[in-house]
């Protein structure tokens, strides 16, 4: 056992290196590529609520002409909020930075011409300390600006618009004079400078339905093109808010009802495109504000100097075809040769070339979507599922527990050891899962073979055990150490599983588009941990505890590197919660005693290791570095990120549905050492490796909920791991009385847990 083990762990040790050497950065320097003609202006045409489903070819050709001749992105629209509002959205492409902004209040973010001298808008911003010098004002910015004080983005309204100005490029609203869904003049906030004012801003004249039910009206494109006319022709940049699909979507019209108003926008947006010449001027379109009511990615195109066709990518999402709203500002500065505001923590956007037409870069971006809104929506329906599950499973042990089952009692023990197994193999099931398209299923097929596939996978595993007394652990370990293998081979090859799945990361969520998530992190690091303390006691059974020490501390770094080093996992708060876990599990199985010193030593070796880590990607090109790197290398929202992670965390309490599995977790704790505390020291006696494990765990599960952003998730989902495990092994079903006794087989009651 001892040889097949250390072999095993020098495997694994290879693998760490190779993994290092993998993500090492590459020395030999790029070639020099000629630099691409700077645009001589920029047009942001704005389709609010536009979504993935309403790009259709057929219906919008000129946007598929477009995306042909430039890039795609699919296009995180999210802001503070889960659901982004239209003010929002515009808050935070001038921004570049996450922001928030009421949209009741959006009448007064701005008015189709420059207010007199003297009236109250502009009275009021010079009131409160703005100089605004533009044609057009938003004089709702502070509002606005007053919003986002306390919000810990460290959002700057009006950081775009005051770049143009200072590099003397000239801002133009183009918009609805009497604006569509209550929002007028929101569209202002995007090149708001923070004085409050824009410096042209020309009204697109719009017929207003007589009634709600009336067909949305719509501008016409002669109208829209004069307006573009009117457009400065160098160093400019403009919006222009086309609004048929907000007006469609306000009235809540059917899919025929929006595919005629994605019909009409698409010809304005032709009259827009006429009036451009595409060798110098530069055009995005995008939508700032997904289609109501669910929140989702909506489309982006880019197209004109220097836009190579392609798919869009940013350092924020180090994904090809993903970009972020707050990444637009300091996109669009880059590419007419602006430096972006400190204030903006979005990334520069650049293309990755690929070799499809437009049409099929669209089709995978519609498809990708549909993918994700299955995903988020089976999420949410598995976030409160799981907890009741588990909630209602915690219930029946204390049933049994403390009623008396007669004849039912031995069989009530094996149903509930199994239902434990179920609960732990649902998250590897869900994961092996998101390696194939799932959204054709449907909901009842996907939630059948999720909970069916982790029934197999508990029934087997079982199974599998059952020959094996002498090992209690076997069955859960199994299941930990599937989905540990299924983590690390996934991460090892790229992480896909992590991405637009149950248990990872949401494109819609825009947490994180790469790396470890922290539901995955989770599961990593309490299976890694159940793994360390199982192979520590088998090798030590061989007469070799040392190098038991040795395997646990492999399968620990093996942990720590996959989850925290940049390029690969890219979590900072996973890294500093494993790694002080694993330096007191392993301090305590070497069988020293654990002394303050020794929990400094911790929490120092932790911190360490995140600097190494941050070295590291600050080595590596400014394109790929994460934000750990960019903090390094001057970011200074480094304390906003602290405090708003931290809000974060705290607001989960009474946010996450995962809560409950930690409330479950606490009683089931509290009850089981109120009542069966003599039983529970017999099982996991002092210096063991289950006490070990059972401290370790504790540790394990505080410095995760404090130390990352998810908060109670993080140990909730460590339990789904911990918890089956400990109740599989203690509740055990007592011998059957035909069958032989412990003495004949063996099995004695020191065997029925770690030694």
């Amino acid at each position: 056992m001892t040889r097949r083990l250390r072999a095993a762990a020098a495997a694994i040790v290879l693998v760490v290196l190779s993994i290092i050497g993998h993500a090492a950065p590459a020395t030999a320097g790029a070639p020099d590529l000629p630099t691409p003609p700077a645009p001589r202006r920029v047009v942001i045409v704005s389709i609010p609520r536009l979504g993935w489903d309403d790009v259709v070819p057929a219906d919008m050709p000129t946007l598929a002409g477009l995306a042909d001749q430039g890039a795609v992105g699919v296009l995180s629209v999210r802001a503070i909020g889960r659901h982004t509002g239209v003010a929002e959205g515009y808050a935070s492409l001038g921004a570049g930075n996450r922001a928030q902004a009421a949209d009741d209040e959006a009448g007064t973010y701005g008015r189709a011409e420059r207010l007199p001298s003297g009236t109250l808008a502009l009275a009021e911003l010079i009131h409160a300390g703005h100089t605004p010098r533009g044609a057009g004002l938003v004089p709702g910015i502070d509002a606005v600006v007053s919003a986002n004080a306390h919000t810990h983005q460290g959002a700057r309204i009006g950081a775009l618009g005051g770049a143009l100005r200072a590099a003397h490029w000239t801002t133009t609203l183009v918009s609805d004079s009497d604006g569509w869904d209550g929002s007028r003049g929101a569209a202002g906030l995007a090149l708001v400078d923070p004085e409050g004012s824009i410096d042209a801003s020309i009204p697109l004249d719009v017929p207003t339905p007589t009634a709600l039910s009336s067909p949305p009206a719509a501008a016409d494109p002669a109208v829209v093109a004069a307006a573009v006319r009117r457009l400065p022709t160098q160093r400019s940049a403009a919006i222009v808010e086309l609004g048929d699909v907000a007006r469609a979507d306000a009235i809540h019209g059917d899919r025929g009802v929006r595919q005629e108003a994605a019909r009409r926008v698409d010809r304005d947006l032709a009259a827009v495109i006429d009036e451009l010449d595409l060798r110098q001027d530069l055009v995005i379109v995008l939508a700032p504000v997904a289609p109501s009511p669910q929140a989702q990615p909506t489309p982006m195109v880019v197209a004109g100097p220097g836009i190579e066709p392609g798919l869009l990518r940013t350092a924020t999402t180090r994904r090809a075809g993903y970009v972020t709203l707050p990444d637009v500002a300091p996109g669009l500065l880059s590419w007419i040769g602006i430096d972006a505001p400190s204030a903006m923590n979005g990334t520069p956007i650049e293309v990755v070339p690929d070799a499809r037409s437009g049409l099929d870069r669209l089709a995978w971006a519609r498809t990708t979507i549909a993918e994700t809104r299955f995903v988020d929506r089976s999420q949410g329906k598995l976030m409160s599922t799981l907890p009741i599950t588990f909630g209602a499973w915690s219930v029946l042990l204390l049933v049994a527990a403390f009623v008396r089952l007669g004849p039912l009692r031995r069989p009530a023990r094996v149903f509930l050891r199994w239902v434990g197994l179920v609960i732990s193999a649902t998250p590897v099931v869900a994961f092996v899962l998101a390696a194939s398209s799932t959204r054709g299923w449907g909901q009842p097929t996907w939630f059948a073979m999720l909970f069916g596939g982790a029934m197999v996978v508990a029934s087997v595993a079982a199974a599998v055990a059952r020959p094996h007394a002498r090992l209690p652990w076997l069955a859960p370990v199994l299941i930990a150490g599937l989905t540990w293998t299924v983590l690390v081979v996934d991460l090892v090859t790229g992480g896909h599983l992590q991405f637009d799945s149950a248990f990872g990361n949401s494109p819609t969520v825009a947490g994180r588009f790469t790396g470890v998530g922290n539901l995955s992190f989770a599961l990593l690091a309490a299976t890694t941990l159940v793994l360390a303390c199982i192979a520590h006691a088998l090798i030590r059974d061989d007469g070799a505890p040392r190098a038991g020490v040795a395997v646990a501390a492999t399968l620990f770094a093996l942990a720590v590197v996959l989850d925290g080093l940049p390029g690969l996992g890219d979590d900072v708060g996973g890294v500093l919660a494993l790694v002080p876990s694993a330096f007191i599990c392993l301090w305590l199985l070497a069988g020293w005693r654990f002394t303050v010193r020794a929990a400094l030593a911790a929490a120092a070796a932790g911190a360490a290791l995140v600097g190494l880590f941050g070295l590291y990607d600050l080595s590596r090109p400014a394109a790929d570095r994460t934000h750990l790197g960019r903090l390094l290398g001057g970011d200074t929202a480094a304390r906003e990120t602290v405090i708003r992670k931290a809000v974060s965390a705290g607001t989960t309490v009474y946010h996450s549905s995962l809560v409950w599995i930690l409330v479950s977790t606490i009683g089931l704790g509290l009850i089981a050492w109120m009542t069966r505390r003599v039983t529970l020291e017999r099982a996991i006696p002092e210096r063991s490796d289950a006490r070990v494990l059972a401290v370790s765990a504790i540790v394990l599960g505080v410095l995760g909920g404090l130390l990352n952003d998810s908060g109670v998730a993080v140990p909730a989902m460590m339990a789904v791991v911990f918890v089956p495990a400990a109740v599989y092994v203690l509740l055990q079903p007592e011998p059957d009385p035909a069958a032989p006794s412990s003495e004949d087989t063996g099995v004695g009651q020191a065997d029925r847990v770690l030694p």
